[in-house]
């Protein structure tokens, strides 16, 4: 379905396209205005098709994501030379503010484009020689994450038309529809898609004072250290340990190194803590204390 809507509908912004641009070689000088007409009706209602399909996808479970690590200064970079173009129809101002050391995110760098340009576009159409900005940060509240507002000196909105903005085919009302466009579709579809990367869309605005879109998504996760890895004769000695404490009961002050010294009495170099022994020490003395050495070997063998 997606080639067979979309495939014609190239051919045909593509032809216009060049038609337009090189109209005294084809002779179309007169003919350029109906081609400009067509072209962007084409243009519009790809983008039409695009977001209806998206949004089945989405619905039907069958959109998957490529998460990755972003470089997000580059993808900023690449996101503001693509809305460059948005500012321009405006007259409006296109601001980027961004922390240093961002550093890289885990996500579906095309679907984080499309959330930006998303709201980057909304926000250029909603406003007339003003400013839009793209404010990004990280930001920690008991974990880390990534913050992307959009925010621009638009018409801005009142809280009721807030309360229905995320919803599908929906839009403020019935006079921004008529006077502005679209179709109700692509703030749905960025909320959806935040939120299948982790993260989520919340906007705050005004009217007469703007709007901000925020994007919030999980940042990087910090590192931590592996456990260590217990080896197949490491396993073997947890058990035979582990049954060994069960016979020698709960009565010594130190059982761990009390059995250790019992095991190795002559071979000192031997008390040398590796992994494997530290682990299997840890399910002796836990065996001891509590006298359920099943299931503390258990759960380091199994």
């Amino acid at each position: 379905m997606s080639h067979e809507l979309r495939t014609p509908l190239n051919a045909i912004i593509g032809l216009t396209e060049m038609m337009v641009a090189n109209a005294a070689r084809f002779g179309t000088e007169k003919a350029l205005e109906p081609l400009r007409r067509v072209n962007a009706a084409g243009t519009h209602l790809l983008s039409l098709i695009n977001e209806i399909l998206d949004l089945s996808k989405i619905e039907a479970g069958k959109l998957e994501l490529n998460p990755e690590p972003v470089n997000l200064p580059r993808l900023i970079d690449e996101v503001i030379g693509t809305a460059g173009q948005l500012d321009e129809k405006n007259q409006n101002r296109l601001v980027v503010e961004a922390q240093e050391n961002l550093g890289t995110l885990t996500a579906d760098s095309l679907r984080l484009k499309q959330v930006l340009l998303n709201l980057l576009s909304n926000a250029c159409k909603f406003t007339k020689e003003g400013e839009v900005a793209l404010r990004v940060r990280k930001v920690t509240d008991g974990r880390d994450w990534v913050e992307l507002a959009v925010a621009d000196s638009g018409i801005g909105m009142t809280a009721e038309q807030q309360a229905k903005l995320f919803q599908d085919f929906t839009q403020a009302d019935s006079l921004t529809a008529r006077r502005y466009g679209g179709t109700g579709l692509g703030l749905a579809i960025t909320r959806k898609l935040a939120r299948m990367m982790g993260g989520d869309v919340t906007v705050t605005s005004e009217p007469g004072k703007g709007s901000v879109f925020t994007v919030r998504l999980p940042g990087a996760k910090r590192h931590e250290p592996a456990a260590p890895s217990i080896s197949a004769s490491g396993r073997g000695r947890c058990r035979a340990f582990g049954c060994l404490a069960h016979r020698l009961g709960a009565n010594l002050s130190d059982p761990a190194g009390a059995l250790n010294r019992w095991l190795y009495p002559r071979r000192p170099d031997r008390h040398r803590r590796t992994p494997d022994r530290s682990m299997a020490l840890g399910a002796v003395g836990s065996a001891l204390r509590h006298r359920e050495s099943a299931r503390c070997w258990q759960q380091y063998c199994y």
